[in-house]
């Protein structure tokens, strides 16, 4: 009895799981070409599980999102048509993210590199399934918004990284749990 009441104690504490940040370094001079899908486009894989310290595979749940890029427009781009489109690792849509706002001062061609940050930023707003990760995998599409010229680059995120704040799914959580239990066990 003693044993199932710490077995459901650790499992509780497994499942009130503490959130991790999980850094993505977007690689330098990341192009950005035509409207999603395009196959020009530069699509990018990361394992937000193993980043934020979960082993690899674990289902995990996004909480925030936060940013800092360098982006640069080119002829008559606009900075708030570079955007990020996120997607499960089964290229299902989770969310597309426009760094610059779309605010007025985004609303103009760039001359030079601009950097955006931010963030937290909340996606508790989004529907559960945008902001579940059934493998801990996220894919990112770097792409316009409104394309100026087709099969041609019209920005570059120059540098940068997104992190997100996450936590493994309840279920996970209490596997992870069982785990380090099962493991102290063995150790005695």
């Amino acid at each position: 009895m003693k044993n199932a009441i710490a077995l459901f104690a650790v499992a509780g504490l497994a499942c009130a799981a503490s959130a991790q940040t999980a850094l993505l370094v977007l690689p330098a001079n990341t192009a950005s070409f035509d409207n999603p899908g395009s196959p020009n486009n530069v699509v990018l894989t990361y394992d937000v599980a193993a980043s934020a310290g979960f082993p690899t595979g674990t289902p995990i749940n996004l909480l925030t999102l936060s940013f800092d890029v360098n982006i640069e427009t080119l002829d008559e781009s606009w900075l708030s048509e570079a955007r990020m489109l996120f997607r499960s690792s089964s290229n299902a849509q989770l969310f597309t993210f426009a760094p610059s706002g779309t605010g007025a001062a985004s609303q103009r061609p760039s001359v030079g590199i601009e950097n955006f940050f931010g963030g937290p930023l909340s996606l508790a707003g989004l529907p559960p399934a945008s902001r579940f990760l059934s493998d801990g995998m996220i894919r990112i599409e770097f792409f316009e918004s409104f394309d100026d010229a087709a099969n041609t680059i019209d920005a570059f995120f120059r540098s940068g990284s997104v992190s997100f704040t996450v936590i493994p799914t309840p279920g996970a959580a209490a596997l992870l749990g069982l785990g380090a239990l099962a493991a102290g066990r063995r150790r005695r």
